[in-house]
């Protein structure tokens, strides 16, 4: 029997001899890798800048997101230049990707919480051609922290599925926001959803009529959501719920502007491991006795540090 192990410095072997049911080391071997095999092969890096740009749960998210995302962990000289090209070439990105709009009105700044979820925004989108499993919707809900957005897919948006959405995917979760800001659909003004917010004395705040850019990061994100699944849908377009969870992941996953940080190291203080990592031997290791506290301490400084961002933000856009 021969064990084998492969690491980013050397390369080494054990030959195992099982007697009696116990495996006895007989031999060992190890060497140092040479400089060239310490580099990745082309193939390698086509393949892992593929994964990190064009797959689903990459999204196609243009060089900026795309280019944190992986200089936040893999180092190559002309890592820049090469997503860089990358992103200028993608036609997907740039059929679904909008200018920025200036604002038609002044804007209030909404006053932010400290820690995730005390305030979100709900919404849905849709209607979409009906899937092979009957879904038509998409359920969203936005922190305005975090920036961090859980989405469903359901069949009919009714009452029922919203309340479901509330307490599954939000509540047992994150807990139970303290303001909730939705526009004036009957299926959140339903008495299921009212008995809800009044049992985890939740605030709601509903948009003004006609005008549900009131709730924006939940509208600016739904527009988002679209451009991402339309790259990604068949051509029946009856996949695209299939798809929603993979896209959803690399939304939140990503760098955001506004907050510099991506939602889940917001939510989580650490950032999202992928298969990719796994295979580039992306060691995640931490043996320190304080990396618990550690943990804790840098979720809620760069907390701060996205509240700050998001105040800069909206300073500069009144």
């Amino acid at each position: 029997m021969i064990h084998s192990d492969a690491r980013g410095y050397g390369i080494g072997a054990e030959l195992v001899q099982v007697q009696d049911g116990k495996e006895r080391p007989i031999a060992y071997e190890f060497r140092s890798l040479t400089t060239a095999e310490k580099n990745y092969s082309k193939t390698l890096l086509s393949s892992g800048l593929s994964s990190l740009h064009d797959t689903p749960t990459a999204g196609h998210l243009g060089f900026a997101k795309t280019y944190d995302r992986i200089r936040r962990k893999y180092y190559r000289p002309v890592l820049y230049g090469s997503v860089r090209r990358c992103a200028s070439h993608c036609r997907e990105f740039q059929r679904w990707k909008s200018p920025p709009q200036l604002p038609p009105v002044q804007l209030h700044p909404i006053k932010l919480p400290d820690i995730p979820f005390p305030k979100s925004g709900i919404g849905l989108l849709g209607r979409f051609p009906v899937t092979r499993s009957g879904n038509r919707w998409i359920i969203v809900c936005t922190d305005y922290l975090t920036r961090f957005t859980p989405t469903k897919v359901v069949s009919t948006a009714e009452a029922t599925e919203i309340a479901t959405f509330l307490v599954e995917d939000i509540i047992l979760r994150h807990g139970a926001p303290r303001e909730m800001i939705s526009d004036r659909r009957r299926s959140f003004l339903s008495n299921i959803v009212k008995d809800i917010n009044q049992l985890c004395q939740t605030s709601y705040i509903l948009t003004t009529a006609y005008h549900s850019q009131t709730n924006c990061l939940t509208e600016r994100f739904n527009k988002q959501l679209a451009g991402m699944l339309s790259i990604y849908v068949d051509v029946e377009q009856r996949n695209w719920d299939t798809i929603l969870l993979f896209v959803t992941f690399a939304y939140n996953s990503a760098k955001q502007d506004t907050t510099r940080f991506s939602p889940f190291f917001l939510v989580h203080g650490r950032d999202i491991e992928i298969p990719l990592d796994v295979i580039l031997s992306y060691d995640t290791e931490n043996h320190d006795d304080n990396y618990v506290q550690q943990l804790i301490t840098r979720a809620e400084e760069a907390r701060h540090l996205a509240k700050l961002h998001i105040l800069d933000v909206q300073a500069a856009d009144k």
